[in-house]
């Protein structure tokens, strides 16, 4: 089982940051997806999510643990740790560290619907949700 770290990352109206995924990427081709990454030999979830904001972000910030969820992807089965963190900085100061995919948004959880989302990025978003607001 692979072991990953998940972003929710709230601006200051709770819009929730995602970002597209380019059509040649491994996972996730063309849907939008919240910023992560895999949990490397020898690093805690807590300095995984911390490692990933930093690289795809470039933010220092010290993020809430939400839950982890454990799917099936086409690539085999995942343990997703999920964080939460306020994000304060304009999105087009976050855009500059882009390093994957093809964007990055906030969106309102109504705004969501209408996207191509990995759907269980859409669980987890919709369950923080309910038992945080």
């Amino acid at each position: 089982m692979k072991h990953s770290v998940l972003l929710i990352g709230l601006d200051k109206n709770n819009k929730v940051l995602l970002h597209h995924k380019s059509a040649d990427a491994p996972h996730n081709a063309n849907q939008w997806c919240m910023l992560g990454g895999g949990v490397e030999e020898g690093e805690s979830k807590e300095e995984a999510i911390k490692r990933e904001m930093k690289e795809e972000l470039n933010l220092d910030l010290e993020p809430e643990f939400f839950k982890s969820y454990r799917h099936s992807e086409s690539w085999g089965d995942v343990e997703r740790n999920v964080f939460s963190a306020k994000i304060d900085e304009d999105i087009e100061e976050l855009k500059k560290y882009q390093t994957e995919g093809d964007g990055m948004e906030f969106f309102s959880r109504e705004k969501m619907k209408d996207l191509i989302i990995n759907e269980n990025h859409f669980f987890i978003i919709e369950e923080f949700f309910l038992e945080k607001f």
